[in-house]
């Protein structure tokens, strides 16, 4: 497989998204109080105040970061489908998704269980409930227990079968030859529809997966420097304004340039998600940001950020909370927490995501990769391999 085929500034992408996720979770444990006060700055600011302003927000603001790998995974799952055949191969896509994720819960309820009995605390975790948790509760029935980091599977899921469908649904009016208008008067309706849903998480949340899905058809080419300068500019500061929206700080701060008021905190997946949208159009369309984010680090971590998404928390909290930890610094406990989340994130991606998933991921219908035709790669992505 010739990596290079391989959309990797997506995997350097990803180790940026999930870093955030992962500094979020240590400031909760570490400093929990610089993330619940309510901060309404004076004319000059003092503390840890400050962290609840653009740029520091970007660092800790997990929503962005989430609203970013829910717009990612629209647009992936389109340009997959939109890359396959067969109608079936639909079908087999949200069965390795099912697969892959319900190994992955599964992994980390395991982990939780080992812990909670090598603790000797008292649960309600059973290996029976570890496997309806695993098997159904987290992806169907939006029930994280234990391992909060979990909710976004469920969205992941429903927003994979939306579409699944829709994807179908445009390849239908291709082929009957009906004009593009009809997709984007389909397109536009169902999105609309979404944003008014009464369960308005839902609602905005699926609408993130259809911005991502808009992104395989939004492409664009200057033949003046100038232009692409400006134009990637422009989307740059717009995609900063609106994913630095934070409402856990700074709630009535004249200093934020977008705001939004505490009864209005779940509209901010769809805020930070409309800047992911321009974040990802620059990124998609600008070979500069691409090479930066090819840094080989990131690449690699990005390449295992599935897995650590999965199971930092567990370790975060664990080092926090046992027993053998208490009486140590807190710079000590991060550190630890780190190196110890490193590990079994490695141990995760390699044993489970590569290795187990690997063998158990069903082929798309007349996937050949001796010809180097499409395949399907660990993090979702397609290629050729040419080689």
């Amino acid at each position: 497989m010739n990596s290079a085929n391989r959309f990797v500034f997506l995997d350097g992408l990803r180790a940026i998204l999930v870093f955030v996720v992962v500094l979020e979770h240590l400031i909760k444990f570490a400093a929990p109080h610089a993330l619940s006060e309510e901060v309404i700055f004076p004319v000059t600011l003092s503390g840890l105040s400050a962290i609840h302003l653009p740029p520091f927000n970007l660092l800790h603001n997990g929503a962005w970061a989430v609203a970013t790998f829910f717009v990612l995974s629209g647009y992936i799952i389109t340009y997959v489908l939109l890359n396959q055949k067969h109608v079936a191969d639909g079908v087999i896509f949200l069965a390795n998704r099912y697969i892959k994720f319900a190994l992955m819960v599964l992994v980390s309820y395991l982990i939780i269980y080992v812990v909670f009995s090598l603790e000797g605390q008292a649960h309600n975790l059973t290996l029976v409930g570890v496997l309806s948790l695993s098997l159904y509760e987290t992806l169907f029935n939006y029930n994280y227990s234990y391992n909060p980091v979990l909710w976004t599977l469920g969205f992941e899921i429903y927003g994979a079968v939306l579409l699944v469908f829709l994807v179908f649904i445009y390849k239908l009016l291709l082929a009957r030859k009906f004009p593009m208008t009809v997709a984007a008067i389909l397109f536009l309706s169902l999105l609309f529809l979404l944003l008014t849903s009464k369960d308005v998480l839902y609602g905005h949340i699926m609408a993130l997966f259809l911005l991502g899905a808009l992104l395989t058809h939004v492409k664009f080419r200057f033949e003046k420097t100038y232009l692409k300068v400006v134009v990637h500019t422009i989307l740059l500061i717009g995609a900063f304004l609106l994913i630095s929206v934070d409402v856990r700080g700074g709630l009535g701060n004249s200093l934020l340039i977008l705001n939004l008021s505490p009864n209005e905190y779940i509209y901010k997946y769809f805020i930070n998600g409309l800047g992911a949208f321009l974040l990802l159009l620059s990124v998609l369309n600008s070979g500069r940001l691409q090479r930066i984010l090819n840094s080989d680090v990131l690449v690699v971590v990005g390449s295992m950020s599935f897995s650590i998404y999965i199971t930092h928390y567990i370790v975060i909290s664990t080092v926090f909370t046992m027993t053998i930890f208490k009486g140590y610094s807190v710079g000590l406990l991060t550190a630890v927490s780190l190196v110890v989340s490193g590990v079994v994130s490695i141990i995760v991606h390699w044993l489970v995501e590569d290795k187990f998933y690997g063998r158990l991921k069903i082929p798309f219908i007349g996937t050949n990769k001796e010809k180097g035709d499409l395949v399907m790669v660990d993090n979702g992505v397609t290629y050729e391999n040419k080689s």
